[in-house]
């Protein structure tokens, strides 16, 4: 997603045109097969976090506009061979201001987990013009959203009532003091970690859980390290060794959790004052990002190992493989020997690997050149 994340999903039209008039998502659209590259979405605005239903027969992902919900975020499905998509959960979502993200399942299929993004923030909240010392090289900036907290829900695929009523953990991201922003004196404090810049460029899916392969629990990141929650229990529990950890991938038999570590360096600080009716203090705090380390570690927080560099982890079947982003497109990563990753052919530029459950197929997505929309592609690994 570009810069103005926030703007511009808040003021998407009530019915998004399609590129050259094109109803939203038609199959028409869909160029010929002949490379085993498919484009599934058309649609204007950003499609990501591509997921396979767990008979293989669907994509799932979020979209931030989309013509009969113009939210936001909204939950779809489209047939794995493209066609028309749908809403994933009828009636989950029929508020155009829900902002909803991330839909997973487990490989047996049943429930469906989702991010229901609950309290933003930005400077904005206490500053309408910000100006001052700017140390560092640092910009003090209006507008810049931090993701505050979410929801974590779980909801059944026959499920009808609101996504408001699905049972769910609250996860707080680190970042901001809630009592201290909302009532405390100033200096307000903010503290811009790597994981709310991914976030506010749409560039990651560093927040997107992933289901035990018997759908039992989920392991998910606040931004800073990893948890597992076991669906109505009243708490999770964190997962030792993940320090600075996003984006976890459980793998198919069971016996790891692959994620990515966000390296920072030491955190520069912006001393802003605000200068419109009042004079207020504002301190943000940044980290710079000096890369992304390909993790894997079991369940228990043992065995932890280093695999190099990568983002976004996704399992082949067989648990041998993942499948990771790394600055020029989708490598495959021997969990053995990851000195002898690949690049997989037809994937440059792109992000959010998805492996099918048969293993013949990758889902990713792509940014369109013409437009810079995200849309989702597949294309084949048997070639």
């Amino acid at each position: 997603m570009r810069a103005a994340l926030l703007p511009a999903m808040l003021l998407a039209g009530a019915c998004a045109a399609c590129r050259d008039g094109v109803p939203p998502y038609s199959p028409v659209d869909v160029p010929p097969d002949t490379a085993s590259l498919r484009q599934l979405t058309f649609n204007t605005g950003d499609e990501r976090d591509p997921q396979w239903s767990a008979d293989g027969d669907s994509v799932y992902y979020h979209a931030s506009n989309w013509y009969d919900a113009p939210g936001p975020g909204t939950l779809l499905r489209i047939g794995a061979e493209g066609g028309t998509a749908v809403p994933l959960a009828d009636h989950a979502q029929p508020n155009p201001a829900t902002f909803l993200t991330s839909p997973v399942v487990p490989r047996a299929g049943g429930r469906l987990a989702y991010l229901h993004l609950a309290r933003i923030r930005s400077a904005s909240d206490k500053c309408s013009r910000v100006g001052g010392a700017d140390p560092g090289g640092l910009i003090c900036r209006v507008g810049e959203p931090v993701l505050d907290s979410t929801l974590l829900r779980v909801r059944t695929a026959a499920a009808l009532n609101p996504a408001l009523t699905d049972p769910g953990l609250t996860v707080r991201y680190p970042g901001l003091d809630s009592l201290q922003w909302s009532v405390g004196p100033p200096p307000y404090r903010q503290r811009v970690y790597p994981f709310h810049l991914d976030w506010q460029a749409g560039e990651s899916a560093d927040l997107r859980p992933s289901w035990s392969p018997d759908g039992s629990r989920l392991v998910f990141s606040d931004g800073i390290a990893l948890s597992l929650w076991t669906p109505a229990s009243p708490a999770a529990t964190p997962l030792p060794g993940t320090q600075d950890g996003v984006a976890p991938a459980w793998s198919p038999d069971g016996n790891w959790i692959a994620f990515v570590v966000i390296a920072r360096g030491d955190a520069a600080v912006a001393d802003c004052t605000c200068i419109a009716n009042l004079s207020v203090h504002h301190l943000r705090s940044w980290w710079q990002v000096t890369g992304y380390r390909l993790i894997v570690i079991r369940p228990d927080g043992t065995g932890r190992r280093e695999l190099g560099e990568g983002r976004e982890p996704a399992w082949s079947p067989d648990s041998k493989t993942l499948y990771v982003r790394r600055s020029d497109g989708i490598y495959r990563v021997p969990v053995d020997q990851p000195a002898a990753a690949q690049l997989v052919p037809r994937t440059g530029g792109g992000r959010m690997p998805a492996v099918s459950p048969d293993g013949k197929r990758l889902a990713f997505v792509l940014r369109e050149s013409g437009t810079g929309d995200l849309d989702i592609w597949t294309t084949s690994l048997e070639n």
